[in-house]
């Protein structure tokens, strides 16, 4: 699967047995979202879904790339437990060990929709999350 376009603040990044993600974003807040688009794209493929209701999230790490572990590690268990899948996002708050966020939200319908990759865990493999002279940038490997 390709990945999205620059604009869409992620790219998808080929690996013999796992899949990964490099993300951006101007901000934390920013790069944090795109991740989740990201994880969203690996789960459901190209395309938009209507957002059909919001979820208010909190999560915490250690340190910054446990709150990135921690974050999409949250969004793919809403998907594994309520098949839910995150289409929208807005960070109310972060920090690096702490991020809160309105997610826009999509039922995921097996009969009408395939899942490109099945996205078993979020790994720590190469994970990377650091502000740049351009803003912020990460990258994670998911297990599938």
């Amino acid at each position: 699967m390709d990945g999205a376009a620059p604009i869409d603040g992620f790219e998808v990044l080929p690996h013999p047995a796992d899949i990964g993600l490099r993300f951006w974003g101007g901000t934390l807040a920013d790069a944090l979202c795109a991740a989740a688009r990201g994880l969203t794209f690996l789960l459901s493929g190209p395309g938009e879904l209507p957002a059909s209701f919001e979820l208010q999230v909190s999560v915490t790490g250690e340190d910054r790339l446990d709150l990135l572990y921690a974050w999409l590690s949250e969004i793919l268990y809403r998907f594994d437990a309520d098949a839910t899948l995150v289409v929208g996002c807005e960070v109310i708050s972060a920090n690096d060990r702490f991020v809160s966020a309105r997610l826009r939200c999509a039922v995921f319908d097996p009969a009408g929709m395939s899942v490109p990759y099945y996205v078993k865990a979020v790994t720590f493999h190469q994970m990377a999350l650091e502000p740049g002279p351009g803003g912020w940038d990460g990258r994670v490997y998911f297990d599938i």
